[in-house]
């Protein structure tokens, strides 16, 4: 089925590489499936296949993280990616016109090459249906709809995706089941949690017609929108309290406006603290982008 599923979409000569290490992913499974049905209990044969299934696990998704970002007129984009042993996270964006782009920042319900594979086909279904679906909520509508018929029930994705231009100041939001974002008012010194719809995961279950709706965010020069995953916050905070977003609003309210990679570096020495040399127990990922 997921042979088939694929193959019903019209896939870009630019996917290949996702699609190459996808199937391996497969291949891998089955044989392991098959040693393990076939054969005697092997200790240094099952530790090899989990240290494959790990490295490639590790190789799909370190393609699913862009390792450099796209220069917008504009706008200043800055990225902070650290992952952790069991990756999950995943983030993407598209010039779908001239004036008109989309990011999308989500994170897997799972880990290991299970996840991998099924975020990989997640994004290769988001290539496909882009550029028809511009808006993020009908692509996230879009994207429910196909979901709904996955064999992989056990799995599901948190996801933002948002839409802007260098022509207006209005970001268009839409969210399945993600953190909300933060919108840092540099210039007016305070930081805003918006009011938004955060909707239920990707893949979660059949959610009816179009659950996801676009959601609109007004911003001023200097302002700046931090998307994150929940890894961020599952960070410990003071005492034994885990990071909260209204923790790192008020700690966004203390900077001084700088550009965005500046501000991102500050911030996240902020969070991490004294663990700044810890390996995380899930992938960090924040996305900032601010208005010039």
């Amino acid at each position: 089925t997921v042979f088939i599923s694929l193959a019903m979409l019209k896939i870009k000569d630019s996917e290949n590489s996702i699609i190459t290490e996808f199937c391996k992913g497969i291949a891998l499974v089955f044989a392991n499936n098959k040693d393990s049905n076939t054969s005697k209990p092997n200790n240094d044969v099952e530790q090899k296949a989990n240290q494959e299934e790990h490295r490639l696990s590790d190789e799909l998704f370190n393609e699913m993280l862009p390792s450099v970002l796209p220069t917008i007129p504009g706008w200043e984009l800055a990225k902070y990616f650290y992952p952790s042993d069991k990756r999950a996270d995943f983030m993407d964006i598209f010039n779908l016109t001239t004036d008109k782009y989309m990011l999308l920042l989500g994170k897997c319900s799972g880990y290991g090459l299970n996840a991998a594979m099924y975020v990989s086909k997640l994004k290769v279904i988001i290539r496909c249906f882009i550029e028809e679906f511009q808006s993020p909520a009908k692509l996230l509508n879009k994207i429910s709809k196909y979901l709904n018929t996955d064999l992989m029930p056990d799995l599901f994705v948190d996801v933002t995706a948002i839409t802007f231009s260098p022509l207006d100041s209005q970001i268009t939001v839409a969210m399945a089941g993600n953190t909300i974002p933060i919108i840092n008012r540099t210039r007016s010194g305070y930081a805003e949690l918006p009011e938004l719809d955060t909707g239920i995961p990707l893949g979660l279950f059949n959610q009816g017609t179009e659950p996801y709706k676009d959601q609109i965010i007004n911003i001023m020069p200097g302002d700046g929108i931090i998307l994150h995953t929940d890894g961020i916050t599952d960070l410990p905070g003071k005492g034994i309290e885990r990071f909260s977003n209204e923790d790192l609003k008020n700690i966004l309210e203390k900077l001084p406006e700088e550009d965005a990679d500046d501000m991102l570096n500050t911030l996240v020495k902020q969070i991490k603290g004294k663990n700044s040399n810890e390996l995380p127990e899930e992938d960090h990922s924040i996305i900032y982008l601010k208005a010039e």
